[in-house]
């Protein structure tokens, strides 16, 4: 199975069928993954202009929930909350009884045992 293969503009690469994944996923992880970022990054170029950064944007919070992630199974469960949180989002505002998070004010303390970035990351996660 060749991954690199260029498809046409408009057309998205074809999945292969389940018996093929299934051997990817065991003999050539990496193969499995180029496959599945090459696609992800197809879904995303194809998209209208106005929503490719909001994609992009909740494809990069899916690639580090996983990659802080120990196991598949749990990047799988993560990203399953994730998913079910804002299903739960949108049915409430589509009931009406949405109300947006309140504003909070991230304080950033830097210790000398830490790199400054990691205490502005850490802030940020809060």
């Amino acid at each position: 199975m060749t991954i690199a293969s260029p498809t046409p503009p408009g057309e998205l690469t074809e999945l292969p069928d389940p018996d093929e994944l299934h051997r990817l996923a065991e003999q050539q992880p990496e193969a499995l993954e180029a496959l599945r970022q090459h696609m992800v990054q197809q879904l995303i170029d194809q998209s209208p202009q106005r929503l490719k950064p909001r994609l992009q944007g909740l494809q990069f919070r899916i690639d580090m929930e996983r990659e802080r992630c120990k196991t598949p199974m749990a990047a799988c469960l993560k990203l399953s909350s994730m998913m079910h949180d804002q299903l739960a989002d949108l049915h409430d505002s589509l009931l009406g009884r949405y109300e947006p998070a309140q504003e909070s004010k991230a304080s950033v303390t830097c210790l000398q045992s830490r790199k400054p970035a990691l205490a502005v990351a850490e802030a940020l996660e809060e």
